[in-house]
């Protein structure tokens, strides 16, 4: 079954907290690998660890039951062209491709994509993701997997500098996403990224000293509280995901998607680091997807799926109340001569006016839905 854009992104927001304090790399490596393989519905697959100081490659994970043996990259090859764009490659069709004999892995694999693990000019490696059909890449494919990329390439750069904290610093103050930190009894922040500062077009002005419950919208202290509590007793992980708003400086309300996580330190109290991500686009995305799913495309009143559950909705709370409701089923009379003589596009300019004309005259609490 094929996973939703925003369970997609979940998984690799997922898979992001739970490499920040991972204590081997190869680990990261596999875990990312492995939800790659999901996220973008590949058949098998596998990654290239880069020795920069040789630059040469190591096999650093690969998918149980693989019907070959993975090539080394070469020179010129996709492997060297994805680093050297910093971008993935998409191979549609690979019969299409010009291999040399011993390279041909026609037989196995019909597409594939390769996603360079690269950040600020420091390259990890590749995720190869292969499938046994033909498969056609969509632009959600391409932007799965830049993220898929740059997710991973960042998670391996914090892990890196988590023993530096100046390095770890200049790295967070330059990353894609707006980035917390803060602890206390009232929950004060102690570090705020260039991300943050663009996400609450703050300009110069800093919110360090200031309480995390400040920035988001409507969450109190005691709300905050339960959460961090709820991230200090979980015994399998410590990070928790939870969406709300924050204001920007414009008094906009911004959609955010926040992850906490904890940074144990010894002999201290537990400070909180928080991801904020603006999910704007996937909110707008949702919105479309249920108008889509609930609503007229002609006239933009309830369609028949939604009637329905209005309607089920509506006898359970008359049953419960023993009350009644009421059910008009209208029908146009001659609709079919409007159409035959002045054509479908006259015939739908006069539903939509049909049904402004009834909506203007029910009540609010009243539904007109479009059989």
């Amino acid at each position: 079954m094929k996973l939703p854009i925003a369970e997609k992104i979940a998984i690799l927001n997922k898979v992001t907290l739970q490499s920040l304090s991972e204590s081997k790399q190869l680990q990261i490596v596999r875990k990312f690998t492995e939800a790659s393989l999901g996220i973008m519905g590949a058949d098998f697959g596998w990654a290239w660890w880069r020795n920069s100081t040789k630059d040469t490659y190591t096999i650093a994970y690969k998918s149980s039951g693989i019907p070959y043996e993975p090539n080394p990259p070469r020179k010129k090859g996709g492997n060297y062209l994805a680093q050297k764009r910093g971008e993935p490659i998409f191979v549609a069709d690979t019969s299409k491709q010009k291999y040399e004999k011993q390279y041909d892995v026609r037989p196995f694999m019909k597409s594939y994509v390769i996603i360079p693990i690269v950040f600020d000019r420091r390259s990890y490696g590749n995720i190869v993701l292969c499938y046994k059909k033909l498969k056609k890449f969509s632009g959600e494919d391409q932007s799965l997997a830049a993220a898929i990329g740059n997710a991973m390439a960042q998670a391996m750069t914090i892990n890196n500098l988590y023993t530096n904290l100046k390095d770890f610093k200049n790295t967070l103050d330059n990353t894609l996403d707006s980035i917390l930190i803060f602890g206390g009894p009232k929950f004060k922040i102690s570090y705020a990224n260039n991300g943050v500062m663009n996400l609450l077009r703050n300009g110069n002005k800093s919110i360090q000293n200031k309480s995390f419950c400040d920035v988001v919208v409507g969450l109190s202290e005691k709300s905050l509280k339960e959460k961090t509590d709820e991230i200090i007793n979980k015994n399998n992980t410590d990070y928790l995901v939870f969406e709300s708003f924050i204001c920007d400086g414009l008094n906009a309300k911004v959609p955010v998607e926040i992850s906490l996580q904890i940074v144990k330190e010894p002999n201290q109290s537990g400070k909180f680091l928080a991801i904020i991500r603006d999910i704007t686009e996937r909110k707008q995305a949702e919105i479309h997807i249920t108008k889509m799913a609930y609503y007229d495309q002609l006239t933009g009143v309830p369609n028949r799926t939604l009637l329905n559950k209005r309607l089920s909705s509506e006898h359970a709370k008359a049953k419960h109340r023993n009350s009644m409701y009421a059910v008009f089923f209208i029908d146009l009379d001659r609709f079919k001569i409007i159409n035959d003589i002045y054509g479908h596009h006259a015939g739908d300019a006069l539903l939509v006016q049909v049904a402004k004309r009834i909506q203007k005259a029910l009540p609010k609490k009243a539904t007109l839905a479009r059989m």
